[in-house]
């Protein structure tokens, strides 16, 4: 190994305690934002965090849903969503958007999850429908800066 590929200790101390890249695109829909954090998540090696994935992914999750089929007549079958993903589902089903509170608590979800903590992350969300601020909301309320 060449000298100057050498890595010391000092130099895996300071990396390991470096703080991770935090990254917030703030926009109108369909202004570009999700392009740009994916191109940028890609490039910086962070993870990507927008509402579109988490809402997506419920979506597929109820989509491949099949009730057990050995239910008694009368039977309920037993619940697969949880409280949160249900609100969420029936506000959708009723022309409604997820509400503040739900908003913060799905990017808390991603943003405290293992990977975001060690990479870093890059967060996009819209803009719109809100008479308060979003940055303000989720910065102070979900990220704490």
């Amino acid at each position: 190994m060449k000298e100057d590929q050498i890595i010391s200790t000092h130099e895996i101390i300071e990396a390991a305690n470096e703080k991770p890249m935090i990254i917030l695109i703030i926009g109108k829909p369909r202004s570009g934002k999700s392009w740009t954090g994916k191109d940028l998540s890609l490039a910086l090696d962070l993870v990507h965090i927008n509402i579109e994935r988490y809402l997506n992914a419920l979506e597929k999750k109820i989509a491949a849903y099949e009730p057990p089929t050995d239910l008694e007549e009368g039977q309920e079958p037993p619940k697969w969503l949880s409280d949160f993903e249900e609100n969420i589902h029936n506000n959708l089903w009723n022309g409604e958007g997820p509400k503040n509170e739900e908003i913060i608590q799905i990017f808390k979800e991603q943003v405290l999850a293992n990977d975001a903590q060690t990479k870093g992350f890059i967060i996009d969300f819209p803009y719109y429908r809100r008479n308060e601020t979003w940055a303000d909301t989720i910065r102070h309320n979900a990220l704490g800066f």
